[in-house]
């Protein structure tokens, strides 16, 4: 069972017009393909394949690419016990401690539950 597609696909689907939901399932495909490749090549080739291509892409969308993965954080961040265990654990707890660190810094990037959002300039 999916806790965070359950928390909020049903309400969120509702309320979306055709492009809106066309654009989530896209999201949707965009995650199952990157976890499809973690899944069968995740080695330090990959990576590194992954990780140039995510640095030679325009800085906008690398911008936005950090964006998604801090708001990735904020998902897992909020996984109970039971919600995880020994595969994902440690992710789970990094992301805890990282957004413990932006709360006692005062990180402006941080509004309670609200998704993060970096400025577009």
């Amino acid at each position: 069972m999916n806790q965070y597609r359950d928390r909020i696909l049903p309400d969120t689907l509702v309320g979306m017009g055709e492009h809106e939901q066309k654009q989530y399932r896209q999201g949707q495909a965009a995650a199952k393909a990157l976890v499809d490749g973690v899944n069968a090549m995740c080695n330090d080739t990959f990576n590194q394949g992954f990780l140039a291509e995510l640095d030679d892409s325009h800085r906008t969308l690398q911008q936005k690419s950090t964006e998604l993965l801090a708001q990735w954080l904020q998902v897992l961040k909020k996984k109970r016990t039971g919600e995880c265990d020994g595969r994902n654990e440690f992710s789970v707890k990094f992301a805890q401690d990282v957004w413990r660190m932006l709360e006692e810094n005062d990180s402006y990037y941080v509004r309670d539950d609200q998704a993060i959002e970096f400025p577009y300039i």
